[in-house]
């Protein structure tokens, strides 16, 4: 019993921070990171784009879908065991995703003189 509960304190941890992690890179950094290069801030999807034409993100597809894992994983409770063991396989596999996004945030306001 006490396995289960570090367990699903582990699997709550996860998930909340794989979803702070897209939320702050994705809704606070991009868009200070476009303010401080004098871009204009439009919505989210238009944020995601320029990050992709400036080389930031490789596809604001793949970002967006991310974003549903996100949602799906923070949002809905998943009862069956097989479908929360493969969303948080998901989300796992898209960590990278994210870490690139923001390694490539850091490494670009240097390059601009922003840091």
């Amino acid at each position: 019993m006490r396995d289960d509960a570090l367990l699903a304190e582990r699997v709550d941890a996860f998930a909340a921070r794989f979803a702070r992690l897209q939320d702050t890179a994705g809704d606070r950094l991009l868009p200070e990171l476009l303010s401080c290069l004098a871009e204009p801030i439009g919505s989210v999807l238009d944020n995601l784009d320029r990050a992709e034409k400036l080389g930031l993100l490789e596809s604001t597809q793949t970002w967006v879908e991310t974003r549903a894992l996100r949602n799906r994983m923070v949002h809905e409770y998943i009862r069956n065991p097989a479908i929360l063991a493969e969303a948080l396989n998901e989300a796992h596999d898209k960590l990278p995703l994210l870490m690139h996004f923001v390694e490539a945030c850091q490494a670009y306001a240097p390059q601009r003189n922003l840091a």
